[in-house]
């Protein structure tokens, strides 16, 4: 929520997050759904930060009768930087029922902010198959092996949204991260940051074993991980 006074900067600090998710592959295609006569508006506001943003802004003659399916196939399809659509347009945007019942179990699944152990407790036979798999496979077998089996955990624990590809991303430079394991072995491990996004580190600088479904608060710093609660303990 950014609770602003008028004039304060909502709108581009709005664009320029989105932005920065496209730019660390955080987001594919950012949505701003505004109000209906702010739709135009909106897309020059965010011009004037980004003159060379691919923006699809959706007016009212967009979702026309007759022009509704072809401007859902541009935002399906197209390479842009952002969409911007009105209320009313994106009330026609279809979403199954099925798809809301699944978003909300990937919610509470993945609700990192209550720090519980539901992604630990959710798949408890696939941890003992990947126990079992680590033991059989050599010591080091390297990042794209951590990569599908995590890609395998999330799959098989439903944490993932099932319609939609996981994708293996690029672990940051510096800052904190949370998340939780979803993969490892002795030199590896995977950490799930979104429903269907994962990232793979090396575990040595981690100073202690992590548990497959453990929640993880990690700072980087020069890209080597390090344990948030260990680093506040040793202080």
């Amino acid at each position: 929520l950014l609770a602003h006074v008028v004039g304060a900067g909502k709108t581009w600090t709005m664009t320029a997050a989105a932005m920065e998710l496209r730019r660390l592959d955080l987001a594919k295609k950012p949505m701003f759904v505004v109000p209906n006569h702010l739709v135009d508006q909106r897309g020059a506001e965010f011009l004037k930060l980004y003159p060379q943003a691919r923006l699809f802004v959706a007016g009212r003659d967009h979702f026309s009768t007759g022009n509704r399916q072809q401007a859902m196939g541009r935002i399906a399809t197209g390479n842009y930087d952002a969409v911007i659509v009105s209320h009313r347009s994106f009330e026609f945007l279809p979403v199954s029922d099925e798809y809301f019942t699944r978003q909300a179990e990937v919610n509470s699944a993945l609700d990192l902010d209550k720090g519980d152990q539901q992604g630990a407790d959710s798949a408890p036979e696939l941890k003992d198959y990947l126990d079992v798999s680590q033991n059989t496979t050599p010591a080091e077998p390297g990042r794209d092996q951590i990569a599908k089996m995590a890609e395998a955990y999330m799959r098989a624990s439903k944490t993932a949204i099932r319609e939609m590809p996981i994708s293996q991303r690029t672990p940051p430079q510096t800052g904190p991260v949370t998340g939780r394991a979803v993969a490892k072995d002795d030199a590896h491990i995977a950490v799930a940051t979104a429903a269907n996004s994962f990232f793979v580190v090396r575990s040595n600088s981690l100073g202690r074993e992590v548990q497959i479904g453990e929640r993880l608060s990690l700072r980087f710093q020069r890209g080597l991980p390090s344990l948030e609660d260990d680093r506040t303990r040793a202080r």
